[in-house]
């Protein structure tokens, strides 16, 4: 790698996120690398100060922030944002996330994410722990991916789910991105991403908590996600088609771990629709024996006595 070239590209996607963005992109530009890295910085047309923030962050990092703006929202119209525009204008020779609404807490994580795949040609990828914090950007608890760090799987991302590991974690090859597999044209979620940079062989992940993943943040996917819960039903249903397109691109290697996930996808859509029934059934027991006693006591309220456990719930939301 020459000396004055780019040695990894940031991707950071921005909707609307003027509360949290300034605190986002300060992260960002504050590392501390012996390396050159551009922050690739997407606003998908917000309609608040998004635009006025990236623009004053650009005129005062000019070397760093690369801001690319949209006149139309390119996500209302089912484009890929990280797919389908972002990937294409990487020049580093690895990339990372980091969107508009979360932060990294560790100024050095570029660097030790860095030397590490530098050090180690056998690793295609490296992520780390995290901490989760509210729209307030109070913490509300640890993600330990892994407690003392070390080695993951790829079935270990699969069977874990969306929530594995924080994506403004990640850190991996860019030329991982040139030529993707077909299950990225069905779906192009965080979660695919994990699996798929997963499944090149080993990843590390370091015990460092060095980013912050906010949670019900205003505006966020997520919480569009739960104000609307046939739209979410039908992101799951499509996910199962990622799923069982990705197992065909990979070849069958990680079948049984596939099965399993679309299992647990599945008896995520009878909870959304209160189907406690099919949930308690045969083909979903594994999973609903390990939901906790106060988890079965909830669904038990629900299923038989609705008016008193939404009772509960609002004396609940009030505290």
């Amino acid at each position: 790698m020459q000396k004055n070239s780019i040695a990894v590209s940031v991707l950071c996607n921005v909707y609307n996120h003027e509360k949290y963005l300034e605190e986002c992109l300060t992260s960002l530009v504050n590392q501390k690398t012996n390396f050159k890295y551009e922050i690739l910085v997407h606003d998908d047309c917000s309609t608040d100060s998004s635009v006025k923030i990236i623009n004053d962050f650009y005129r005062k990092y000019p070397n760093k922030i690369v801001p690319f703006f949209e006149h139309e929202n390119q996500y209302s119209k089912g484009v890929k944002i990280t797919k389908d525009i972002m990937i294409s204008k990487i020049k580093g020779k690895y990339f990372c996330f980091c969107e508009g609404d979360d932060y990294w807490t560790d100024n050095n994580k570029l660097q030790k994410q860095y030397d590490f795949l530098e050090n180690n040609p056998d690793y295609k990828f490296c992520v780390h722990n995290s901490i989760r914090v509210n729209k307030n950007g109070i913490e509300i608890e640890k993600r330990n991916t892994k407690i003392g760090g070390g080695d993951l799987t790829c079935e270990d991302f699969i069977i874990s789910g969306g929530s594995f590991v924080a994506t403004n974690s990640i850190f991996s090859y860019s030329s991982l991105t040139k030529k993707l597999p077909k299950c990225f044209d069905i779906m192009a979620t965080d979660y695919i991403w994990q699996i798929y940079l997963s499944s090149f062989g080993k990843t590390y992940c370091f015990n460092d908590y060095m980013s912050a993943y906010r949670i019900q943040s205003d505006g966020s996917w997520t919480c569009r996600m739960l104000a609307n819960p046939d739209q979410l039903i039908k992101h799951k249903e499509r996910l199962i088609k990622a799923f069982k397109c990705f197992d065909k691109d990979m070849n069958y290697r990680f079948h049984s771990s596939v099965e399993f996930a679309i299992l647990k996808i599945e008896y995520a859509i009878l909870l959304i629709k209160k189907d406690y029934k099919s949930m308690r059934s045969r083909t979903y027991k594994k999973i609903y024996k390990k939901e906790k006693i106060k988890t079965k006591i909830k669904y038990f309220l629900d299923e038989h006595f609705p008016r008193v456990y939404n009772k509960i719930k609002q004396i609940r939301s009030k505290k």
